[in-house]
Formats: structure tokens, sequence, C-alpha cells
């Protein structure tokens, strides 16, 4: 399904952020580990409907309550044999598959579409420590193994994925073990996902600290009973925040300011751009002011590239964005999208290693010279068609290809781009 987007001037007006997913998958996970658990605020991407797939999958009970709550009675031990469809989710696979090491019986986990052509390689490394035989089509999805409950330090490197990390600490502490337990980790990359994971763990008991290079996960007795509740997600609220920064002025609701949220920096880059930022209690006002070239290293927030190299692009100078080599294993190769988007535009930019310099200009002089609207091809990622819709509205508008990727993370993103004034026709 196609979209045009109309130009504007600005985005203006106030909208309710999401629930993260980011939250929302962990907290699936960890109900898992729980007997009973109620999970408030859960949001309804694509992401999201997955990980209650794989709940579901292993038999446990799920009662919908009120707002978006729901109430799981876990009903799987370990020691069956199971089929998990991970969909398109990076995080699931990943996640589910290092936590299902715990089970005795035999895994066989598959996924959709571009998900088949991520790389897995860090997983295969931990099967090889803990000697578990598996089946897989060429180092990817999908895989088929029985797991092992070994109580041993492990090793992995970070460097292509925290969420390998992730879901080896869900393993780690479903194991019974009377004695810490220790995960060095080498090139640690996205480490605020990290940090979200472990307080989702510490949410159910866990007891989990960083030490130096590595992550200590201390014996612990798990609750029975827990609720957890998702807060609003800071990667949908990136759009926005860099649409008003760019031109116009958005108010956004349920955002937690001392959030762990990756993402969140973005607040940051927007300051150094001349944006007007406040919090008035639990909402956040973005208001534009200049449009000041900025530097940012985003190994940590990987997610937020797409919509900062927009933010580039309307910046009037040299712009420098660090961490674009892990780009290229997402939904889809996104560096390769960027820069198609820069050779359309006929805008300035070199590759220097790991960094993308771009030189912007200010939307004024972008629509002085030239009239025509631009195709912007979805690439069946979400971030990539969302990132574009913000980048049209403040050219000369645009086509956007492919638009349904959004299902997997921002379902409503449209909704809410009408919301702050844009203008669209399907």
């Amino acid at each position: 399904m196609d979209v045009l987007i109309q130009a504007g001037e600005k985005l203006e007006g106030k909208i309710n952020i999401p629930p993260s997913k980011s939250y929302g998958q962990r907290a699936l996970a960890a109900s898992l580990l729980v007997s009973r658990s109620k999970i408030s605020n859960l949001g309804k991407s694509a992401d999201e409907l997955v990980a209650l797939q794989v709940i579901r999958a292993c038999g446990s009970k799920l009662t919908s309550l009120e707002n978006g709550a729901v109430e799981i009675e876990t009903r799987f031990d370990f020691n069956k044999d199971i089929k998990l469809d991970c969909g398109e989710s990076g995080l699931a696979a990943r996640l589910f598959a290092c936590l299902f090491m715990l089970n005795q019986g035999e895994t066989a986990i598959a996924g959709q579409h571009s998900l088949n052509f991520r790389p897995m390689t860090p997983l295969f490394s931990i099967f090889g420590q803990l000697v578990i035989d598996y089946e897989s089509a060429n180092q990817y999805l999908p895989i088929r193994y029985r797991g092992k409950r070994l109580p041993l330090d492990l090793k992995i490197d970070g460097a292509l994925s925290s969420q390998f990390i992730t879901g080896l600490l869900y393993y780690m502490v479903g194991l019974k073990h009377h004695n810490p337990l220790s995960l060095s980790i080498s090139n640690v990359k996205s480490k605020p996902y990290l940090d979200m994971t472990m307080q989702m763990l510490g949410e159910i008991g866990a007891d989990l600290e960083w030490k130096g290079g590595e992550i200590v996960i201390k014996p612990s007795l798990l609750q029975s009973d827990v609720e957890l509740n998702i807060e609003a997600d800071w990667s949908a609220a990136a759009f926005w925040i860099v649409a008003a920064a760019i031109s116009g002025r958005v108010s956004l609701n349920g955002l937690n300011r001392h959030s762990l949220q990756a993402d969140a920096m973005v607040i940051e880059v927007i300051q150094s751009y001349g944006a007007k930022v406040t919090w008035q209690e639990s909402q956040l006002v973005i208001q534009s002011s200049q449009n000041l070239p900025f530097q940012v290293d985003a190994n940590h927030a990987p997610d937020l590239i797409p919509i900062l190299a927009v933010l580039a692009i309307f910046a009037e100078g040299k712009s420098i964005i660090q961490g674009i080599n892990r780009l290229k294993f997402k939904e889809s190769d996104r560096l390769n999208g960027i820069i198609k988007w820069l050779e359309l535009l006929k805008i300035p930019y070199n590759l220097e290693g790991d960094d993308l310099i771009i030189f912007g200009k200010s939307k004024i002089n972008y629509r002085m010279e030239s009239q025509v609207q631009s195709v912007f091809e979805g690439c069946n990622d979400h971030r990539m068609i969302m990132s574009s819709a913000i980048l049209a509205v403040f050219l000369n508008g645009g086509k956007l290809k492919g638009i349904t990727a959004i299902q997997k993370s921002y379902p409503d993103f449209f909704l809410d781009f009408e919301r702050l004034g844009g203008s669209l026709i399907y």
C-alpha cells in the first residue's frame, strides 16, 4: 500500500505516545519465568503480537483486562517439544532462542521475510560453549535444537546486536544455580537496551549487576506473582520530536523523563540542533528554533539513525552521525536507504569509516530548488517509512511505498501524523 504525503510548513499539536514495544516484549518473555503475571499498558505492534503468540504457543492462559492489560498464567515447564514463529521480530527470535535453551525438549524457531536473512551467529557461538547440537539454514533461521540447563559462565561478542545478550540473561536467570554466574561481553553495543533488560528481570526478582565488561547473575528467588507496567516508547516519540525540532511545536504525553530507553538520547541531539525542550510534569513539549548542525554517537541507539539523518538534512551545515555500520543488518539495509535519500535529493555527503557526514540546508532552499515530489521506497522497513514521511512533509511532499510495514512498531503512526496537522492521501 502506498500513500502520498502533502508538503507542510510544520507539525503542531498534542498526542499520546504508544507503549514501548521493547519493554513489552521483555515483559512477555519474563512471564515465562514466573507463575502468574499482570502486564499493564501493553502495546499492539506486530512485534508485541508475535511475543504474545510465543506465550500462547507455550500453553499459557491469557486473560485480556481493561486498558490494554493482560493477565498471564504460565503453563510451560521447559520440558516439551515446541515450535515458535517469530514473524519479523529480531528481538523475539534472538531473545526466545536463548531463553528456550532452558527447554529439555526440542525447540524449533522460524521467522518470516527479512528475519530469515538477519545474522544469528552469536547464538551459535553460545551453542558451542554449551555443547548444544543444532540444525540451521546456513547460519540463519529456521533453527532446531535441544537445550541444556548448564549453570556455566559464558562469553559473547556484542558487536552485532545486544539482543542475543538480552536472551542470554533471561536464560541464565532461569537456571537454578547456587553460585554467581558471569556473562563476559566484548564490544558492548546498545548498552541502554541491556540496562532495560536488567531492569525488567529485576522486577521479577533477579539480581544482576555490571562488573566491568561482564554482567554478574547472582543466585536469587524469582517471584511467583508479578505486576509489570509498560512505559511509553521513546522510539515512537523520536519521529515527532525531530519533526517539531525541524519546524513546529508538539506536546507528547506519557514519556518517562528518566527512562533507560536508548532513544531518549534524541533530546540531547535536538537541543544541540537548537530546539526548545520543556517538561510540564509528564508532558514533553518540543518547539523549533534554530536548525544547527550537530554531531552524535549513535552506537548505543542505532534505531535513531534514520530519523537523525532526516534532522541532519535540514540542519544548515555539516552534521556527523557515528555508528552507521550496524544499519546493514536491520529490517533492511538502512544505510543504503539513507544514501538513496541523499542522492535522490542531491544532498552532499561523505562516508568515513563508521561515520555518515551530511551537508544539510534549510527546507526553504530544498523547495526552491525542486518542485518535484519524490518517491520513497519503504523497503518493508517500519523506521525507514516513518522517517521518510517526516522527510517528505518538509520537502515538496512525496510518495511513500509499502507503508503497511509500520504495523511492526507503530500501527497508529499515520493517525498521529494527521492529528499533528500532516496531510496525506491513501
